[in-house]
């Protein structure tokens, strides 16, 4: 029951006035006036109150947030007064339905272009009526993994790669980089835009060591997890490495020389040199016997491969050992024993590898 605003009697006419300064729509219906005075029965008259309003509109999707590949119920509830006449649900994919009443509608086999906001509109003769919801559809990571620099030259200090993995996924992935050596890196820079995570990975001195396969992964705990790759290759100059075994042979005996060589691109030609005139070639690693070696074989022996980006050089030193060759001579061979200053001189030249132990030896034994 209301109380009246405001009330008056005149020869026995009541009246009683009720105003409603914010009539809505929970205030439509029957309003009942009731009169009792103890005189037989009490007396009542009623008025309908009816209020013309736009439509309210509710929309809901069951479930908002679907994994790609299932079924979503989208349901739009509308009243209005009058009635609405047309219903209209617009969103996602190109998607539109329309109806003279609420609308009920199943999107099937939900993919990620259905993502966004599903808006639906109801009309009457008073106005429209809108309520919106967003559609948020899930689906496990797509990783694209590129490299910026594929062939550098690693003798540079400066070299730079970049590595640039990108994810689409929903939600965002957690995201990681594996060396060759099994290792995960820190990006350098990272941003996030319409469901594309990008993750850089700067190397500023990229070296031989850092060849091999980098591999990208991404999950976010839909599905499967995905994975890309990429081979990172470096261009340098040869690597050389000369043996010689053994190093300090006894003259007559033979030596394993060995020139191991490693590049990228390979290196064409492989040349060992030194010695008496010793000189190989090949266009790769260089494995070859010296024969029965002598004091002239010693020396340098110098290794040097080439390919596209240069040269790469190493030595060893070959130190053939031999026994003594001695010869003893004599300054003045005939001389004046009488003179006080005679003078003789003996010379006692030895010839060998390691030096001898010398020792002269007179006539008195």
């Amino acid at each position: 029951t209301l109380s009246p605003t405001n009330q008056s009697t005149t020869d026995n006419i009541q009246t009683y006035i009720y105003d409603f300064n914010d009539f809505g729509q929970s205030d439509i219906g029957t309003y009942i006036c009731t009169a009792d005075n103890g005189i037989a029965d009490d007396d009542t008259d009623s008025v309908d109150v009816d209020v013309m309003y736009t439509p309210n509109v509710m929309i809901y999707l069951d479930p908002e947030s679907p994994e790609e590949g299932e079924s979503v119920e989208l349901t739009c509830s509308v009243d209005g007064n009058p009635a609405p006449t047309s219903v209209t649900v617009t969103g996602g994919n190109n998607f539109s339905v329309t109806s003279d009443s609420s609308v009920n509608s199943t999107l099937t086999y939900v993919s990620r272009d259905d993502t966004g906001v599903y808006t639906c509109t109801a009309t009457n003769s008073i106005g429209d009526g809108t309520d919106n919801v967003t559609l948020d559809v899930q689906y496990s990571p797509e990783v694209t993994l590129s490299l910026t620099n594929e062939t550098t030259d690693a003798d540079e200090d400066d070299t730079i790669i970049t590595l640039t993995c990108e994810v689409d996924s929903n939600p965002e992935s957690t995201v990681t980089l594996t060396t060759p050596a099994g290792s995960t890196l820190s990006p350098t820079n990272q941003s996030t835009t319409d469901n594309i995570q990008t993750y850089i990975y700067d190397f500023n001195d990229f070296g031989q060591s850092d060849i091999g396969t980098y591999i990208c992964t991404a999950d976010n705990g839909i599905a499967d997890d995905d994975t890309d790759s990429v081979d990172v290759d470096v261009m340098y100059t040869p690597n050389v490495m000369i043996y010689l075994d053994p190093e300090s042979p006894e003259e007559g005996e033979s030596v394993e020389l060995t020139c191991s060589v490693d590049g990228n691109p390979a290196p064409t030609s492989v040349t060992v040199t030194g010695g008496n005139n010793f000189s190989v070639t090949s266009d790769s690693s260089v494995n070859s016997t010296l024969t029965y070696v002598s004091r002239d074989d010693t020396g340098v022996y110098t290794c040097t491969a080439t390919n596209s980006i240069g040269d790469g050089t190493d030595n060893v030193t070959l130190d053939v050992q031999y026994s003594p060759e001695v010869t003893l001579s004599l300054t003045n061979e005939t001389t004046d024993a009488d003179e006080d200053d005679t003078i003789i001189t003996l010379t006692c030249e030895v010839d060998s590898n390691p030096e001898s132990t010398v020792t002269l030896t007179t006539p008195a034994g």
